[in-house]
């Protein structure tokens, strides 16, 4: 999970000089870089002068951006900040928003708030399923390793070359394919979950074109 605490601006901002401290005791207190949660400070301010010595005053053990850098900018745009001090709450698994006034949150339930994202977060997303890589390593360990380097070669190229037809097909007669791969558990399934077809009538497994 990754959270975004507020920007600062210079020691004109009353509101950011309350606030940080506050959040820098509950995440300690909740268990601060070692638990779930993660703090980036996106920095508004106008040097690194300024930046290094307010983090040093009020800030917890947490990252931060170059101080009113490019990153900062875009980060302060993309999720529409337009008041400080703000606290945007992301899970990191899929990048949704968790709350975007975290610092109401932090305010009415302290370091409660972090225990209340994370309980939040991965709660839409879907179970991975890795049976297939499972059975890809159920092979003897040569057959699992010359699998694995061919379908790495295979996705690399389509990764690469994702327009390019004679990278999106694996035919079967290929000698390489037929002796390296099809005897390979798992492997095939590795290429269907990733969204290869089989086209019976060319003895071809294609990766049709989205």
């Amino acid at each position: 999970m990754l959270i975004l605490p507020p920007p600062s601006l210079p020691r004109r901002c009353p509101p950011c000089r309350q606030f940080t401290p506050l959040l820098a005791r509950c995440y300690s207190s909740h268990g601060g870089s070692s638990s779930r949660s993660a703090v980036l400070f996106v920095s508004l301010d106008r040097s690194p002068g300024e930046q290094l010595a307010y983090m040093a005053e009020s800030h917890g053990d947490w990252r931060a951006t170059l101080a009113n850098g490019y990153l900062a900018q875009m980060l302060s745009a993309r999720f529409g900040v337009r008041g400080i001090p703000a606290l945007v709450v992301l899970d990191a698994s899929d990048g949704s928003v968790l709350a975007r006034d975290g610092k109401r949150d932090v305010q009415a339930m302290g370091a409660g708030a972090f225990a209340h994202w994370e309980s939040q977060a991965g709660a839409g997303v879907e179970e991975v399923d890795v049976s297939a890589v499972e059975a890809l390593r159920d092979n003897p360990e040569e057959v699992r390793r010359e699998a694995g380097e061919i379908l790495v070669r295979l996705l690399r190229n389509v990764q690469r070359n994702p327009r390019d037809l004679r990278f999106r097909a694996v035919k079967l007669s290929n000698p390489t394919i037929e002796s390296k791969l099809l005897g390979a558990n798992g492997a095939f399934e590795i290429l269907f979950s990733v969204g290869f077809e089989e086209v019976t009538h060319l003895c071809t497994h294609l990766l049709p074109q989205i």
